[in-house]
């Protein structure tokens, strides 16, 4: 319902998405696209593909002339796998990894509910973070 609720369209994905290692070794744009899709995630790409607006004012002179939606966030165990430069191709989807992974990544514009893809050896480097601070 959050997610939902801050504007994705998650369809008939069901949420949370894991991944397998195997994911990281998606090298194209084309084929993360197709995967997702396959998911259910086919109008949230529609909706993150729409035309971006153009904003009023002064923020147009200053460089800031579009706006684009955000998308889904995909965390990947670290930034050297195939997947983040073939992700990177997709308007408003960023990839982060466990290490740099922050508040304003899961929440940005203070609103929580971001649709975020996880890879299963990003979720074993956050429990080994979590419970670093856990066993103190």
């Amino acid at each position: 319902e959050v997610v939902e609720k801050r504007g994705h369209k998650p369809g008939s994905a069901s949420i949370p998405i894991v991944f397998t290692k195997e994911f990281e070794n998606i090298s194209k744009t084309r084929e993360a696209v197709t995967l997702l899709e396959k998911i259910g995630l086919d109008q949230e790409l529609e909706r993150i593909y729409c035309r971006p607006r153009v904003r009023c004012g002064k923020l147009r002179w200053r460089g800031r002339r579009l706006r684009r939606r955000v998308g889904p966030l995909i965390v990947v165990s670290n930034h050297g796998t195939n997947v983040a430069k073939a992700a990177s191709g997709i308007p408003g989807v960023d990839v982060k990894t466990p290490d740099k992974l922050s508040i304003m990544d899961l929440a940005p514009g203070g609103v929580p509910g971001r649709l975020t893809v996880w890879t299963l050896p990003a979720l074993e480097k956050i429990v080994e973070r979590v419970r670093k601070y856990v066993a103190e």
